[in-house]
């Protein structure tokens, strides 16, 4: 994991920090397919519908991994846990494609 002000200051590169925002990416995917698999496939909602769900509990989900994260180390980051929150809502787009995919198959 690497914080934005390491890299910037030259001390970690930026390769890991985008791959710690593909890790946060990840999560929002995760905390979004459940509610975006209910609302699209089980209560049969339009694409958009399912959308602003995905990217509420992506957001939300994020939110809170990072006051967690203040919570735990007592360290602020606010730039950096910032855009560790928001890199969560696009977890809500790879949930739909997966579940677009899912209904092909199935």
């Amino acid at each position: 994991m690497a914080r934005l002000e390491k890299v910037l200051a030259g001390e970690a590169t930026w390769g890991k920090w985008w791959l710690d925002q593909l890790g946060h990416t990840g999560l929002g995917t995760a905390y979004a397919l459940p509610f975006e698999a209910l609302t699209w496939i089980y209560f049969g909602a339009g694409i958009g519908m399912t959308l602003m769900w995905g990217f509420l509990i992506a957001l939300f989900g994020g939110i809170v991994r990072e006051v967690v994260g203040l919570i735990k180390t007592g360290k602020l980051h606010p730039l950096d846990r910032t855009f560790d929150a928001l890199f969560h809502l696009p977890g809500a787009l790879v949930a739909l494609g997966i579940l677009a995919i899912i209904r092909i198959f199935v």
